[in-house]
């Protein structure tokens, strides 16, 4: 359904990829699946990590001139999320279920021990036994290894942030 203007007609509505006035140039079209992308907000997320792991998303789909990625923005109880920085970052909806073979990335911030609560750590731990491809961004690491993902990993984490973390995960 994409026209040759990079407009995605389908599901009823209209989103255009390059903006009017931008350069563009015909694209031939791109056959790769398109993946879906689902970002859990915890109170008190960096809003930057959030930016930073959308845009790249939301740009790629407008050099394609088509969808390549779709992205959901959800909380644990599906109301808006206050970010470190002060500011309220609104949720399409509450946690539950996702289309199969999303990747799931838990978007933390500066205070992830008291971030995600038990039900954001269950619904993590059943996407990844569904299958789901599962990521944490910034702190998000805390919140994987609350659901039990991270034990006998390698994974990345700020070095500011390791202190504490093998405080609260010694293992």
């Amino acid at each position: 359904p994409v026209t040759s203007h990079g407009r995605d007609r389908s599901a009823g509505h209209v989103i255009d990829y390059v903006p009017s006035g931008a350069a563009s140039v015909e694209i031939a079209p791109i056959s790769k699946p398109k993946r879906h992308f689902v970002f859990l907000l915890p109170p008190g997320l960096s809003m930057n990590a959030l930016s930073a792991a959308i845009d790249p998303l939301r740009i790629a789909n407008q050099l394609a001139s088509q969808q390549l990625y779709s992205w959901d923005v959800l909380s644990a109880d599906g109301v808006p999320v206050t970010c470190s920085n002060g500011l309220e970052s609104g949720v399409q909806r509450a946690v539950g279920d996702i289309p199969k073979g999303s990747y799931v990335f838990v978007c933390s911030g500066v205070l992830p021990g008291r971030a995600a609560g038990a039900k954001a750590v269950t619904w993590v731990r059943n996407q990844w036994a569904k299958g789901c491809h599962v990521g944490g961004i910034c702190t998000g690491a805390y919140t994987l290894a609350r659901a039990g993902l991270l034990a006998g990993r390698r994974f990345t984490l700020h070095w500011e942030n390791i202190p504490g973390f093998v405080e609260n995960f010694p293992d």
